[in-house]
């Protein structure tokens, strides 16, 4: 696989990570403000990571995912 390749694949499962991260905070009704006084992360920061304006770590990815009962492994 080339790294053009590879970057793509990436790309996607962001997309689809932040798709579900946002949908899940949704039906929770959780606002970015209570979003992020459960995780510790910036408002701003969970608004930008749902409009794709920053890539998050995995970190943060993982503790969204936590809070939000979502299992980052299944398809």
């Amino acid at each position: 696989m080339t790294p053009k390749a590879a970057a793509k694949i990436a790309e996607k499962q962001e997309k689809e990570i932040i798709k579900r991260l946002r949908e899940a905070r949704l039906a929770k009704g959780l606002t970015y403000e209570a979003l992020a006084e459960i995780t510790g992360i910036h408002r701003t920061t969970i608004s930008m990571i749902e409009r794709s304006k920053i890539h998050p770590t995995m970190l943060v990815c993982l503790k969204l995912a936590v809070v939000l009962g979502l299992d980052l492994t299944n398809d």
